[in-house]
């Protein structure tokens, strides 16, 4: 069905945001958030878990179940998405920021670091034992049904510039309801505990979409955009950036369920397409050249050298040439002598 505008709000300064209609993409002048409504596709939503660990830098116990945790991840690949909010501003702690304090001592009431929420509903705390009550909350939680399914898209712009777009669907024959959708940036392994060797996994970084309410109708998804701009530590380190989006229960204070959970790496999305045509090929490498030269986007460019288009709201499946025209493209861009057109591709524009 055509896209419907549902509402638009307003985002941080500086964020500005997208516009998202059936088939396309328009980029917005203004700083609003176009929400829109779509049909929701013909998948059964499957769940992911959302593992929120509340801690403080200076907590041995926060540091065992760290250590956990990279175990865990180790033994069991995707049983969660573990996300990291450090929130102790005492004792020399680090890393915390205020949404992440906010939320830890006033929606989840934290007393005692560390705590560890699965989806909002259950809560572990202490580090005693917990490899076993992890992967027991982590593996419950997993398999309650539900009806909600979340889902990130980036699309690169340039520079340092991505669209990303959120959604959230209601099964068909699901249940109406009011969700609060959140979108975060974490950074794997960002920063470390005092024994200055244990870090943490996917530490928050900042907010992207602190929360907001919106009401999915059955068989439909709800979309909303924004542009996010990486800063120097995030772009450095793009195979690292994780991008966490869920649908949880209003409520003023937990528990209250996550009904799914969706991560995103950026590197993935950008597939180093550093001129943003939405290619990997010869003239990203000139264009990465050009700029300031980064080291994490030149390795996603060599690792995505003729790759298929970026995943994105707006990419399109136009085949790629191959590696070696391509290559000899890039000579002759350099050299001053533009490049015939390849009939087998066509740039996107």
């Amino acid at each position: 069905m055509p896209a419907t505008i549902l509402t638009n709000r307003p985002t941080a300064r500086g964020m500005g945001c997208s516009q998202r209609s059936a088939g396309a993409v328009r980029a917005s002048a203004t700083a609003w958030c176009w929400i829109v409504v779509l049909a929701a596709s013909s998948d059964a939503a499957q769940r992911q878990v959302l593992m929120e660990k509340y801690s403080a830098t200076w907590c041995p116990h926060c540091m065992t179940s760290s250590q956990v945790v990279d175990e865990l991840m180790e033994d069991h690949p995707g049983a969660f998405i573990p996300l990291d909010l450090f929130i102790a501003t005492n004792g020399g702690g680090r890393y915390y920021t205020s949404w992440g304090i906010d939320r830890g001592f006033n929606f989840y009431q934290v007393t005692s670091y560390p705590t560890v929420w699965f989806n909002g509903a259950a809560k572990v705390t202490g580090s005693a034992g917990v490899y076993d009550k992890y992967l027991q909350a982590a593996t419950l939680e997993a398999a309650k049904p539900t009806d909600v399914t979340v889902d990130i898209a980036a699309n690169y712009l340039g520079g340092r510039r991505f669209e990303i777009v959120t959604a959230a669907r209601i099964d068909a024959g699901g249940a109406s309801k009011t969700v609060r959708m959140a979108l975060v940036e974490a950074v794997d392994q960002l920063g470390v505990f005092d024994d200055l060797t244990t870090r943490p996994r996917n530490t928050l970084k900042q907010p992207l979409e602190p929360g907001f309410n919106v009401a999915v109708q059955e068989g439909q998804s709800v979309e909303f955009a924004r542009t996010y701009v990486a800063d120097d530590v995030s772009w450095s380190r793009l195979a690292d950036v994780r991008l966490i989006a869920w649908a949880q229960t209003p409520a003023g204070n937990g528990p209250a369920e996550i009904h799914n959970a969706f991560q995103l790496v950026l590197a993935d999305a950008f597939r180093g397409d550093y001129n943003a045509d939405r290619r990997s090929d010869g003239r990203d490498f000139l264009q990465w050249q050009r700029d300031d030269g980064f080291e994490s986007p030149r390795r996603v460019w060599e690792t995505h050298f003729g790759s298929p288009p970026a995943a994105g709201p707006a990419a399109l499946a136009t085949p790629e040439p191959g590696a070696a025209a391509w290559l000899l493209a890039a000579a002759a861009w350099a050299s001053g002598r533009r490049p015939r057109p390849n009939p087998s591709s066509r740039r996107l524009g």
